[in-house]
């Protein structure tokens, strides 16, 4: 019974793009997870319940006095004070949050769990002690759920899943170890479901592994170098990271597991730590708008008007064309007319023009073409 709760209380987050589902929802999970004698994801679950809606403090007693009555049977002597005793992973105001990509096949043992320590290590040494670890990873086999077995074991680190489908979908698409799987699905803070727009190229995974780059502050990647096989892969993400300026961390995928670091000065940014958010983003809702089929030339016009802008921009500051981004020399391979643009730039353009429409038609404007 307990698993059929935690499998609903899984499809319905994924549903609700990962967000907490209300107090009662949280702590129902948390107790299935307690029942199944995951103790340590149970905790978890009930302190960022807890957390959050500690304003209400009728629903945190009755859910101390609850756990007071669970422990004893499950041949607990620990008090529900006892219990969560451990700090709650509060988010910080500045987590950094760091992108996974890498290959599916892998050898994943001591070797390379230790070379991701020691990059996870330099990515702390850079933000300071206190600032925790966010990984977004669609926890794929192999390079994605590696790196979040290890995250996990960071304390506060919080876990941020990015599908690039529903997840019954996902789990028939992809070969997973569903043991492993549900395990860090249970451990997760959020799951998302990215899914791609219509017309854009490159596929669904494609979309998810876009936008885990354009959302995470370091990627860390675990590639053999080579080109990609497929729409969506490591080498395209990559890529893309270098395109956008992201810092990176990248663990060679054979021995000796070589890493190579890029633009991680850039890293230096997260120096102000102690800060728990008091401050609460609220984008608006656009999820249930739905773009009509004529809106697509508005759209590649944005799009491209949108990169004339940013040329421009770099344009007056010095920048011009090259194969390669390079800060120092002020080059860009992107400063080229948009037509001319890789496809995927072209659809990180497209994407900004689309959430902008949307929120426009959110708001209660109407789009029409004079």
């Amino acid at each position: 019974l307990a698993g059929e709760v935690l499998d609903h209380y899984t499809r319905q987050r994924s549903g609700a793009g990962g967000a907490f589902t209300g107090y009662w929802d949280e702590v129902t999970r948390a107790e299935a997870l307690l029942l199944q004698g995951k103790l340590a994801q149970a905790r978890r679950t009930y302190q960022r319940a807890m957390a959050i809606y500690r304003h209400i403090g009728g629903h945190t007693q009755t859910t101390r006095e609850q756990i007071d009555r669970i422990l004893p049977r499950l041949g607990l002597s620990a008090s529900a004070k006892e219990y969560l005793s451990v700090t709650c992973p509060v988010r910080p105001i500045e987590t950094v949050r760091i992108g996974v990509t890498g290959q599916l096949e892998l050898a994943t043992g001591g070797a390379l769990r230790q070379r991701l320590q020691e990059a996870l290590d330099a990515i702390q040494e850079r933000i300071g002690p206190d600032v925790c670890f966010e990984l977004l990873s669609p926890l794929a086999e192999g390079a994605d759920r590696l790196a979040a077995e290890v995250v996990r074991q960071r304390d506060g680190a919080l876990l941020h899943v990015i599908l690039p489908l529903e997840l019954t979908d996902y789990v028939g698409d992809s070969p997973q170890t569903e043991d492993g799987f549900r395990d860090l699905l249970d451990y997760a803070a959020e799951i998302e479901v990215v899914k791609a727009e219509d017309g854009e190229t490159g596929g669904v995974h494609w979309a998810a592994s876009r936008y885990l780059v354009d959302h995470c502050d370091v990627l860390l990647a675990i590639w053999d170098g080579r080109p990609p096989a497929g729409p969506g892969g490591t080498s395209e993400a990559v890529a893309h990271a270098r395109r956008i300026g992201r810092p990176l961390a990248w663990i060679q995928a054979d021995e000796p597991y070589t890493i190579s670091y890029e633009r991680f000065d850039d890293l230096t940014r997260f120096e102000h730590k102690g800060k728990y958010m008091t401050y609460g983003p609220k984008p608006l809702d656009t999820s249930q708008v739905e773009l009509p089929g004529s809106i697509v030339e508005l759209v590649e016009r944005l799009a491209k008007h949108n990169h004339d802008v940013w040329a421009v921009k770099r344009v007056n500051d010095g920048w011009r064309y090259g194969p390669e981004r390079n800060d120092a020399a002020k080059t860009h391979p992107d400063l080229v007319p948009y037509e001319e643009l890789p496809e995927s730039e072209k659809d990180y353009d497209r994407s900004s023009s689309r959430e902008m429409i949307k929120a426009v038609i959110s708001l209660g404007f109407s789009i029409r073409k004079a």
